[in-house]
């Protein structure tokens, strides 16, 4: 099969809404049983910010819109890509509620030079 490439995603629409298949055993069959896993506020995130290396800056607007958001940790710089062209950090935060995951993330993914937010 056949995938078109569409190229570098940077705006990803994440959905908090997880579903898991349990197998259930009810007169000696196996059945299964979705269940829904939802956030519950406040609840820490733990993001992983791909950048690419030579965009000036990165570091400090990161650490700039972690102190605006009022987080307690600074960003960690991670490992760079095996050809050097990208450098990850990570940053975890307690997000109060649902508005304030979606302003973080959208304030880190305005960043020039981020490529990925995961």
């Amino acid at each position: 099969m056949n995938v078109p490439d569409m190229g570098i995603v940077k705006n990803v629409k994440l959905t908090i809404t997880a579903e898991v298949q349990k197998p259930i055993v009810a007169n000696n069959s196996i059945m299964t049983k979705t269940e829904t896993a939802e956030l519950k506020f406040p609840v820490v995130w733990h993001y992983r910010i791909i950048v690419e290396q030579n965009v000036p800056d990165t570091f400090e607007r990161i650490c700039q819109i972690a102190e605006e958001f009022e987080l307690d940790a600074k960003p960690i710089a991670g490992q760079s890509s095996a050809s050097g062209k990208y450098l990850s950090y990570k940053l975890s935060a307690t997000c109060r509620d649902r508005k304030m995951l979606h302003d973080l993330s959208h304030a880190l993914n305005a960043i020039q030079g981020v490529k990925f937010l995961l």
